[in-house]
């Protein structure tokens, strides 16, 4: 993401035509559509359906891709398959912005699993705990917009958010804080400038509203909240 694009300021050249549609100038109104694949839920976790239901929508066919293996020599399930500890429970995954590591959330183990990710390739570096109570109900992972802090959710018991800094160079964790929230916090979502950090608290029936600390990754309570009933999932649509 360019600095324009995290400040939302955009200098026109000056050559830039007066009076044309800025948006269409800088090559920003592509239609985007979001998807987030729900662990509970077995029929949304097909990739191929997806393309099925993007290509109903704009009226396309889907293109198959013929994947070609050497069944002698490698076992496709084997490029595929990534194994973690026993008892984890694999919940969400989120990628680093420069694509080389990648960050999974357990729910019953309670650990945050750090993998370096190279052409497709994802291979364990680290595990570390986010729920240190035990409580086996760890819930969303995300990433700071400048991919220097990641946080993770903890239902259940000590509700809130686990703060970890992220080594640069080496991709591994390190936990530097933790932030109570209201009761089960199921999701959150980071604001795109990264300066607010939103988390749906569904027995609380509210939405908390955080301000983060761009240099600790440390949260700050703001005392806002957006009461609304039952919050499991935040998106920004802009």
């Amino acid at each position: 993401m360019s600095p324009e694009d995290k400040e939302g300021i955009h200098e026109l050249p000056q050559e830039a035509p007066v009076g044309e549609d800025p948006i269409k100038y800088l090559k920003m109104d592509d239609e985007i559509i979001d998807f987030e694949l729900t662990a509970n839920r077995g029929d949304l976790l097909s990739v191929l359906g997806m393309a099925h239901e993007v290509a109903a929508i704009y009226n396309k066919k889907v293109k198959n891709i013929d994947l070609q293996y050497d069944e002698n020599n490698r076992n496709i399930t084997d490029e595929f398959n990534i194994k973690v500890e026993s008892g984890s429970g694999p919940r969400h995954i989120c990628f680093h912005p420069n694509q080389k590591f990648a960050y999974l959330i357990n729910e019953i183990s309670g650990k945050v699993i750090a993998f370096s990710y190279d052409k497709g390739k994802l291979n364990a570096i680290q595990y570390i705990e986010a729920d240190t109570v035990g409580a086996k109900g760890s819930g969303d992972i995300h990433i700071s917009p400048d991919g220097k802090f990641l946080y993770a959710s903890n239902r259940l018991k000590a509700d809130g958010i686990a703060i970890f800094s992220i080594n640069q160079e080496e991709g591994t964790l390190t936990k530097t804080g933790y932030q109570l929230t209201g009761i089960h916090p199921r999701n959150f979502i980071i604001s795109r400038n990264g300066r607010y950090l939103l988390v749906a608290c569904r027995d609380s029936n509210s939405i908390q509203v955080f301000e983060r600390d761009s240099q600790t990754g440390l949260l700050k309570d703001t005392g806002k909240t957006i009461k609304t009933n039952k919050p499991v999932c935040l998106k920004f649509t802009f």
